[in-house]
């Protein structure tokens, strides 16, 4: 450094002001250089939600969740699979009104347990406060009316079987969730309604529906079962008995999946006897390997990170088996229109 550099630098720190703003300026500095220490936790950037109008359109899909859309394919599958040979315009309202039912019965659910997803799930619309509760209410009255003038339209049948599900919704709501293994039944058989509501046209001789359609309840079961492990804090923290809060959460993924082996097991009947199509069969042995592949080691580790990833497999492959049915359907010549 020469001389005259020296001499700036002496009398800048010289200088009580300057000295005082340069000090404040090379801590920073000198802080870019240095590794922050290890905590032994993984550090998250916390990243703002998103705001304005589509955030608050976002949360009131959310509130309906995904869940609509199976029923909504569901019903056309159903009709598929029983060979309704009845107006294209029918199928599609009863298929709007199950979907319609499926909505109103999660936002009413929501509506209800929304003390327990601020521990489970706080990110969910309600408890995050990105969709008012009481409004959540009033969405969930308006889907079930809906709904049951839909299905009035479309039948005596199809009104009186959205009643009963409207009915059986809301007592499972209020009541029946807090019974272990009923209420995990209850579940099952609402969201098997849109295959269900074909039964009055069925043949039992269509081994493909009858499987496929008990297939579906039965995982329906599983599936719930190892939710709880899941909610199991929520659950708990609000006094209801369940599998998880009462045999632990690693025991209730245990039996969850145990169910939903079995709901496998049902769907190979159809093949055994030839009457499933490849599409089916391929989709099946693909589900069948995948549970024992991916869901197998989950059994033994964290209840609640295992619970997450069981469920999501189990919904894989029910999407996975709705749509093999639906192309051995097409490839059979079933046609909706």
């Amino acid at each position: 450094m020469s001389r005259e550099r020296q001499s700036v630098t002496r009398a800048l720190w010289g200088n009580p002001r300057t000295s005082a703003v340069l000090a404040s300026t090379a801590a920073p500095v000198a802080a870019l250089g240095q590794r922050p220490a290890s905590t032994g936790a993984v550090r998250r950037i916390a990243v703002a939600p998103p705001s304005g109008r589509c955030a608050t359109v976002w949360a009131h899909v959310r509130l309906a969740r995904a869940e609509t859309l199976l029923a909504f394919v569901g019903t056309f599958v159903g009709a598929g699979l029983v060979g309704f040979e009845g107006p294209s315009a029918l199928v599609v309202a009863v298929a709007a009104s199950n979907m319609l039912l499926s909505s109103a019965s999660m936002m009413f659910n929501d509506w209800h347990d929304v003390e327990e997803d601020r521990i489970n799930r706080p990110d969910r619309p309600i408890p995050s406060g990105q969709v008012p509760r009481d409004r959540a209410l009033v969405m969930s009255a308006t889907l079930y009316v809906v709904a049951l003038v839909v299905a009035v339209i479309a039948g005596l049948p199809f009104g009186l079987g959205a009643a009963a599900v409207i009915g059986l919704s809301i007592i499972y709501t209020w009541r029946l969730k807090a019974i272990p293994v009923l209420g995990h039944g209850v579940t099952a058989l609402l969201s098997g309604y849109p295959l269900l509501c074909w039964m009055s046209v069925a043949r039992f001789e269509d081994s493909v529906y009858l499987a496929f359609t008990a297939g579906y309840v039965v995982a329906g079961i599983g599936k719930e079962v190892v939710r709880t492990a899941a909610d199991a804090p929520g659950d708990a923290a609000a006094g209801i008995r369940t599998v998880a809060t009462l045999r632990g959460g690693r025991s209730a993924n245990r039996i969850g999946a145990g169910v939903v082996a079995v709901a496998l097991m049902v769907g190979w009947l159809p093949i055994l006897l030839g009457d499933a199509g490849i599409a089916f069969a391929v989709a099946l042995t693909l589900g069948t390997i995948a549970a024992l592949m991916f869901g197998v080691p989950r059994l033994s580790g964290p209840p609640r990170e295992s619970s997450r990833q069981l469920i999501f497999l189990a919904r894989a492959i029910m999407v996975l088996l709705v749509l093999a049915v639906t192309v051995d359907l097409v490839r059979a010549g079933w046609s909706l229109f």
